[in-house]
């Protein structure tokens, strides 16, 4: 099922809940093919969600990247990450082998290599999880 169709049968799926809202329970034949209707959508929809997030559509990759720390929230254990060379900033979540994320602060501005473990569902953005300590790399002169 593409986004199209998926967008589709959720706008379907608004409009029959509608309907049903405003129909009598009197008027049962019309309501009783309503709601299968919606039934089957509702399965479809179910159906499509857990297709995605199967494994064969989950892509997990252990990365490399050299970067420059953003900020780091130590409470809400993420972080900002800009990749060398990139203007794009990468966030993420701190990973539990890292006890104490706080001191990740005293990085900011400074050159370092993270390893962080991206994970993607199908064609979506990737999430970060930050895996160990980020090591500090020498400023190029």
């Amino acid at each position: 099922m593409n986004h199209d169709d998926y967008r589709h049968l959720l706008a379907e799926q608004k409009q029959l809940f509608e309907i049903l809202g405003k129909m009598t329970e009197e008027d049962v034949i019309d309501r009783m093919s309503v709601q299968a209707r919606l039934e089957d959508i509702e399965t479809t929809l179910a159906k499509n969600h857990f297709e995605r997030l199967s494994q064969k559509n989950l892509v997990e990759q252990s990365q490399l990247l050299e970067g420059e720390f953003q900020g780091v929230l130590p409470k809400r254990r993420t972080f900002e990450f800009i990749p060398a060379g990139e203007t794009e900033i990468i966030t993420g979540k701190v990973g539990p082998a890292i006890q104490d994320a706080a001191p990740l602060n005293s990085l900011l501005g400074q050159p370092v290599r993270v390893k962080v473990m991206a994970t993607r569902v199908g064609n979506g953005r990737p999430r970060f999880l930050l895996l160990e300590e980020p090591e500090l790399l020498k400023k190029s002169a």
